[in-house]
């Protein structure tokens, strides 16, 4: 289990989950290719996973998706990591209907209570959260 604060990220003025969460009928047939791209590239500028155990438990949590073998969820680098979890965040808001500007977050505990969205996020003393773990 781990709760990364992520407030400075969803603060961002230039963040936009759209960037890295977008599908095929909004960015064409190339849509996962674009999104990748430009998770990577903010995956550099950004450190998510700032330790070794953070970045661990993230691959952990990744090998019960059954998307990826344990080799390769092993190979990724920082970036790649970081981008992956980039995108998980942006789906997430995106799935939520979360504004970044001004988000509702009355109404989004409500949807994770009627299980409508995922509900990795969370708010308390004016920072913002991202859940991993089991």
């Amino acid at each position: 289990m781990l709760e990364l604060n992520i407030t400075a990220l969803f603060k961002t003025p230039d963040f936009r989950p759209s960037y890295y969460s977008a599908s095929c009928a909004e960015l064409g047939q190339d849509a996962g290719a674009i999104t990748w791209q430009n998770a990577v590239d903010r995956g550099e500028e950004i450190d998510l996973l700032s330790t070794d155990d953070n970045r661990e438990v993230f691959r952990d949590s990744l090998k019960e998706y059954g998307a990826w073998t344990v080799e390769e969820i092993a190979a990724w680098s920082d970036v790649e990591l970081n981008a992956l979890l980039l995108q998980f965040i942006s789906g997430e808001i995106r799935e939520s209907g979360l504004d970044v500007n001004n988000p509702d977050w009355q109404q989004y505990e409500k949807d994770c209570e009627r299980g409508q969205i995922a509900g990795n996020l969370f708010t308390s003393d004016d920072s913002i959260y991202y859940y991993i773990g089991g």
